[in-house]
C-alpha cells in the first residue's frame, strides 16, 4: 500500500501524481478520495487551466490565487514561495500547530448548509473538474489494468446528523459544505466502475464530536 496523499491536493494534483509517479509501480488499485479540496481551491490557477499548462508551472504557480497577485514580483514567489510552503507544512506536521489554531478559533453564528444561495456556475465547474479528472484516471486504469475506486468525501455539514455543539461553532466558517453537499455525481463518470458517495456516511452519529475542523 502506498499512501500518495498530499496536503491540499485536489483531483488535478492527484492526476499528476498518478501519471508522473504512481504508474511506474504498476498498481493493482488506485483509490481517490476527493471533494473538499476541489471545492476549496476553485480560486486557484490550477482549477482553470489545462493539464498541459499545469505541467508547465511549478507547485506554487498552480496554487496562486487568480487576480490576487498581479502586483507581486512573481520571480520572488517562484524563488521563495515553495520553500516557505514546505517549511510551514513541516512545522505544522511536526508540531500540530494547525490543530491548535483551529481549536483556538470560536464562532458564534451558524451556516445554513441547505441554502440555495450558491453559484450554480461555480457548482457546475466543480462537478465538471472532478468528473474530468476522475474519468481520466479511470481510463488510465483500463489502459494499465488497475482498478479505480473514487470516493466523494464527507466534510462537516454534508451529513444530516445532529451536530455536537462544538461542531456547530466550527460550521460557521464552512462555505465549502454548500457546494460539496450539492454536487451531483450522475452522468459523466461512465468509465468509472466504483464511485462511492460518502457524504452521508456519518448519519446517525448524533451529538458526537467527530470533527475538529471542517474536514478532519
Amino acid at each position: 500500500i502506498i499512501n500518495a496523499g498530499m496536503s491540499a491536493a485536489s483531483s488535478i494534483d492527484e492526476l499528476y501524481i498518478i501519471k508522473e509517479h504512481i504508474l511506474k509501480f504498476e498498481p493493482n488499485m488506485i483509490i481517490m478520495y476527493d471533494g473538499w479540496n476541489d471545492v476549496a481551491h476553485t480560486q486557484e490557477l490550477k482549477f482553470d487551466i489545462s493539464y498541459e499548462q499545469y505541467l508547465e508551472n511549478d507547485f506554487y504557480a498552480n496554487s496562486e490565487i487568480v487576480g490576487k497577485i498581479d502586483n507581486i514580483d512573481k520571480s520572488l514567489i517562484h524563488q521563495f514561495g515553495s520553500k516557505l510552503l514546505i517549511f510551514f507544512s513541516e512545522v505544522d506536521y511536526r508540531t500540530g500547530i494547525g490543530i491548535l489554531v483551529n481549536a483556538y478559533k470560536t464562532y458564534t453564528t451558524n451556516v445554513d448548509v441547505k441554502s440555495s444561495d450558491i453559484s450554480l456556475i461555480k457548482l457546475d465547474r466543480i462537478e465538471s473538474k472532478i468528473k474530468q479528472n476522475w474519468s481520466e484516471v479511470c481510463e488510465l486504469g483500463k489502459m494499465h489494468e488497475f482498478q479505480t475506486v473514487n470516493l466523494l468525501q464527507p466534510i462537516l455539514g454534508t451529513s444530516d446528523r445532529i451536530l455536537h455543539p462544538d461542531e456547530i461553532k466550527i460550521l460557521a466558517e464552512n462555505e465549502p459544505v454548500k457546494y460539496l453537499k450539492n454536487i451531483d455525481l450522475e452522468g459523466g463518470l461512465e468509465s468509472c466502475e466504483n464511485v462511492i458517495d460518502l457524504r452521508n456516511s456519518l448519519d446517525g452519529m448524533d451529538n458526537i464530536l467527530v470533527y475538529f475542523d471542517i474536514g478532519h
